[in-house]
């Protein structure tokens, strides 16, 4: 059975300012590096982010934090040795 990365992720969209934010929990007890990457299928376009999350603690990013995420972006998430988790905004 592969490993699972101890990092959750979420997307959620504030539907009164229509600000979309990803949400990333630690749930080890050890400091993990995270790599996000954001790809925009109809454009190709890719953005890249690193994190460095604590133990036991939550990150945000998205909109309101200067990071654009638009419907249909696909948002991965990588920390080897894990399988990367990608998510899609809708």
């Amino acid at each position: 059975m592969p490993l699972r990365m101890p990092v959750a992720l979420q997307i959620y969209r504030n539907n009164a300012s229509n600000a979309v934010r990803a949400v990333m929990e630690n749930m080890s007890d050890v400091t993990i590096r995270v790599d996000i990457s954001i790809l925009t299928p109809s454009t190709q376009d890719t953005r890249q982010r690193s994190y460095a999350l604590p133990p036991r603690a939550t990150e945000m990013f998205g909109t309101d934090q200067g990071v654009a995420l638009y419907a249909g972006d696909q948002v991965t998430i990588e920390s080897p040795p894990y399988p990367p988790q990608t998510k899609l905004v809708r």
